[in-house]
């Protein structure tokens, strides 16, 4: 059939492009000591409403998430030590900036480690430059802060507990920084300056933050649901 060469050419486009439109964000973290419940909760809602999540670290290995997630859930439930672990196949070297929508950094106890790795730093200031996406909860707003990536934009870091008064620490660290400091749990800014859209948020608001980065993905991608 003299046609069947061009069908399969209109397939193969067709596919490729819904390929392309996919909504993809990605998880850049350090090698350990990332908190489950600053990290599942985000995941699963994101990949019920359809993006496409991957994680990246320093190198692919068995990453071990700290206080049980089911623990974590239950309000009258204190977390557990138990590890939650999930297998990590990306390193910072196989991160394609242009295909992920969003760059998230969680919350930790070795944020220092993405800071001290050329890669990861690399990775989100791509993602900035590149008008992508760029959000920081709990510790993860300090990386932002260290890679320069808060100035021209408001934002707001712990404690951050919305009923408490911020510390004048909490301003200090983001005026400093260049950035405008903002009495909330999350804060989204769009700088005409910087063309990139941030997200900041404590630790304590993590279903907001999660639901912050959705409703940004979905100004970018109408279509997702």
């Amino acid at each position: 059939m003299p046609g069947a060469g061009k069908l399969i050419a209109l397939l193969l486009l067709f596919v490729s492009l819904s390929a392309s439109a996919e909504t993809a964000v990605l998880f850049v973290v350090p090698t350990k000591w990332v908190v489950a419940r600053q990290f599942f909760p985000i995941l699963d809602l994101l990949r019920e409403e359809g993006v496409r999540v991957d994680v990246a670290s320093d190198r692919a290995h068995t990453h071990e998430f700290w206080e049980d997630y089911v623990a974590c859930q239950t309000s009258s439930a204190a977390p557990s030590l138990s590890r939650y672990a999930l297998d990590v196949i990306l390193t910072y070297d196989d991160v394609d900036v242009d295909s992920y929508d969003a760059f998230l950094v969680p919350g930790g106890h070795s944020h220092h480690g993405i800071i001290a790795d050329e890669r990861a730093r690399a990775i989100l200031t791509l993602a900035a430059s590149a008008g992508k996406v760029v959000g920081g909860l709990g510790q993860g707003v300090s990386v932002l802060v260290e890679l320069d990536l808060i100035a021209g934009h408001k934002a707001t870091i712990a404690p951050g507990d919305a009923d408490d008064a911020p510390t004048p620490n909490s301003v200090r660290i983001i005026e400093e920084a260049g950035g405008t400091f903002i009495w909330d749990c999350v804060v989204t800014s769009s700088s005409p300056s910087t063309g990139f859209t941030l997200i900041t948020a404590t630790s304590q608001c993590v279903h907001g933050f999660a639901r912050e980065v959705l409703r940004c993905l979905e100004a970018i991608a109408p279509d997702l649901h």
